[in-house]
């Protein structure tokens, strides 16, 4: 559980509770279905919180939507910067509405403070950026493709 944790810690101080990991996978569901699911051995149980590649730990949307609600680790953008960002765009420091970003990795969301996806502060051609990591619209792009 040590990858979900980790990423869990930059968003909130809370801990996810009722985790099953299968395979490179972890899931998210009520403590009867887990403990359902070790009887049932090619069962995946509950929601999909994300999963390992490569050694490193890839949320779902699901997840990130669990830490909206949780979490004061947040950047919230302008209406046209929605849009950009659910496109799969970096963004800039101007589209900005209010910064409550609390590391480098937060969690970008509209300003009626819906999830979009999350995003880190990085430097490209010496100006500061919002390099977007995951959005809502990642999974509409991959199925198109």
């Amino acid at each position: 559980m040590n990858f979900i944790n980790e990423f869990f810690k930059q968003f909130s101080d809370n801990k996810i509770d009722f985790v099953l990991k299968k395979d490179d996978e972890y899931f998210y569901a009520e403590k009867e279905l887990l403990e359902l699911s070790k009887k049932i051995p090619d069962c995946y149980p509950g929601l999909s919180l994300g999963k390992e590649i490569n050694g490193v730990f890839s949320p779902s949307l699901f997840l990130l939507e669990l830490l909206a609600e949780i979490s004061k680790n947040k950047v919230f953008v302008s209406k046209k910067a929605e849009w950009n960002f659910l496109c799969g765009k970096d963004l800039l420091p101007e589209n900005i509405v209010i910064d409550e970003s609390k590391s480098n990795i937060f969690l970008v969301q509209n300003k009626d403070d819906k999830n979009l996806g999350y995003a880190k502060f990085e430097e490209k051609n010496g100006q500061k950026i919002i390099k977007n990591i995951l959005d809502r619209g990642d999974y509409l792009r991959r199925e198109l493709n």
